[in-house]
């Protein structure tokens, strides 16, 4: 499973909460995980680490989420690190 975007408390309550309280496994029965493409605004990084702890896997979806090419094709260096680098 992959989702994209902010980790917020709402998407937590209302989705991830009640798919990966381990009711449901993987064939070999261990708790089903997910990647997480996370963006920096909204997201609750305390969740973040919670959900971390429990096996998911967090990817950085860079600061910004700029969807404007133009954009991503005129970054230097430092542009691209401040988009990626910085979510850690």
């Amino acid at each position: 499973l992959t989702y994209d975007d902010a980790f917020t408390e709402q998407a937590e309550e209302q989705f991830y909460r009640g798919l990966f309280n381990g009711s449901f496994t993987n064939p070999n029965g261990c708790p089903i995980r997910a990647t997480h493409f996370l963006t920096a605004q909204y997201t609750d990084f305390t969740l973040v680490n919670k959900y971390w702890k429990m096996g998911h896997e967090m990817a950085s979806h860079s600061i910004t989420h700029r969807t404007d090419q133009n954009y991503w094709k005129g970054l230097n260096v430092d542009g691209w690190s401040d988009e990626i680098e910085g979510m850690r």
